[in-house]
């Protein structure tokens, strides 16, 4: 069973995110697809324009298969915050497998020759059976992860003391395990 995750505001759910969701399966076969969305109140306290029932119900009706709800003290933070918190609560369901993004511009500067870097995951534990192996991968040369930093990481009640169960590639660079 393969399960995606996405973590969203749908102010308002519209087809580009049904869209999304549709890619999400067609692109690495999830089975299901868990999305934590802001409730009432949105990034930097902005009240939504409709309420979370009507943006849960539609996000339900237009492909996702559970809607979960990013507390309030968290969806109106910073989008540092913002983001942290949906990933622990992803993390906390023991079931996502992949967490998926999108961008309304994906040709856009931004996104051209930008990898993955300074990226710390701290204090996360993770109990469970029948895992996936984790995927730390750059896209290429210019698109790499790096500076990766993986401290008190507790798999099954073992501190983990390397990546070598990861599947990775060659454009991954300086990943530290503490």
């Amino acid at each position: 069973m393969k399960v995606a995750g996405i973590i969203a505001e749908y102010n308002p759910f519209h087809n580009g995110h049904q869209y999304q969701i549709k890619q999400i399966r067609k692109e690495t076969g999830a089975d299901y697809v868990v999305v934590i969305m802001s409730g009432n109140f949105l990034e930097r306290g902005v009240p939504a324009i409709t309420d979370k029932y009507s943006r849960s119900r539609m996000a339900l009706q237009c492909g996702a298969d559970l809607v979960l709800e990013l507390p309030t003290l968290w969806a109106s933070a910073s989008a540092e915050r913002f983001a942290n918190a949906g990933v622990s609560l992803l993390a906390s369901t023991h079931i996502v497998d992949t967490i998926c993004y999108g961008a309304e511009q994906p040709d856009s500067a931004l996104m051209q020759n930008r990898g993955i870097e300074d990226i710390i995951f701290r204090n996360i534990i993770y109990n469970g059976v029948g895992e996936n192996p984790s995927l730390l991968k750059g896209f290429d040369k210019e698109r790499s992860v790096k500076n990766i930093i993986f401290d008190n990481v507790i798999i099954n009640g073992m501190k983990m003391k390397n990546i070598d169960d990861f599947i990775t590639n060659e454009y991954i660079k300086n990943i530290t395990v503490k």
